[in-house]
């Protein structure tokens, strides 16, 4: 054997592994995305009047508004490989990225969960349900009661997302044969706190009248009663010109009558 011949067996260094940007964008866009989500509830509790205080829902506003700037930057710092001067002039862009992730997030989840309604005819005929989910609001509503009472053929019940902090909601929509849509409605159901706030609210903007319920109340397009701990609005959201004006106190007391134990 040649002894000239030798063999390196020195082993050849590596580098280490690294994380790419856009991995580690994601431990900034995640909690950004989050804290959107925290500040978009506390709006909406303070427009609603949910079951948290105002002062508070503010307090967790500035907070999740503080967060969501913070991330952004942190994003930003890491798609420009933590450059100051550039993350600041790239926090738009990445606060508008958050903005429409979250957009799709709510809308997949939109999709995945509506979809649920029960349908009847008016008249004799009888009711029949179909779809995947219901909430509170919409079990407290028989089709077919609303149909007559509403003058359609049929009526959809729709529930409006899973029951939350704010209540439940359900959609009517009211159909003739031809399934044309002829009136809509929405049915809200507030229980405990944000009944609370609900009927202190309304009894300041409201008439009060005779209706299902411990008390009841009117204003305009909106029809809202009190049942111990549980407040129902009733709103009409749109009806076809030749159309009666429909007689939220009679929907009312339907409603009432699923109330009861």
């Amino acid at each position: 054997m040649d002894s000239s011949t030798t063999t390196d067996s020195t082993p050849v260094a590596t580098e280490p592994r690294r994380i790419g940007p856009g991995c580690l964008v994601w431990t900034a866009r995640i909690p950004a995305i989050a804290c959107l989500v925290v500040l978009a509830a506390s709006v909406l509790e303070s427009v609603w009047h949910g079951p948290v205080a105002p002062g508070e829902a503010a307090v967790i506003g500035v907070v999740a508004a503080a967060g969501t700037l913070g991330f952004v930057y942190y994003g930003a710092l890491i798609e420009t490989e933590f450059s100051r001067a550039r993350a600041l002039r790239e926090m738009p862009r990445v606060f508008v990225q958050d903005v429409l992730l979250l957009a799709v997030f709510g809308f997949l989840a939109l999709l995945s969960q509506t979809g649920g309604h029960d349908s009847g005819g008016g008249g004799g005929g009888g009711g029949r349900s179909a779809g995947r989910r219901s909430n509170f609001a919409s079990g407290l509503i028989d089709p077919v009661e609303f149909a007559g009472i509403l003058g359609t053929e049929k009526v959809e019940v729709r529930a409006e997302g899973f029951d939350g902090p704010m209540g439940s909601l359900a959609g009517v929509v009211g159909m003739d044969a031809r399934g044309r849509r002829r009136v809509r409605l929405w049915i809200h159901v507030y229980q405990e706190r944000a009944a609370e706030n609900r009927w202190a609210r309304a009894i300041r903007s409201a008439q009060p009248v005779a209706g299902p319920g411990d008390a009841a109340v009117t204003s305009g397009d909106r029809f809202t009663f009190k049942r111990g701990d549980t407040v129902v609005e009733l709103r009409l959201l749109k009806k076809e010109d030749d159309m009666p004006v429909p007689d939220l106190a009679t929907l009312a007391a339907s409603v009432n009558k699923r109330l009861e134990p």
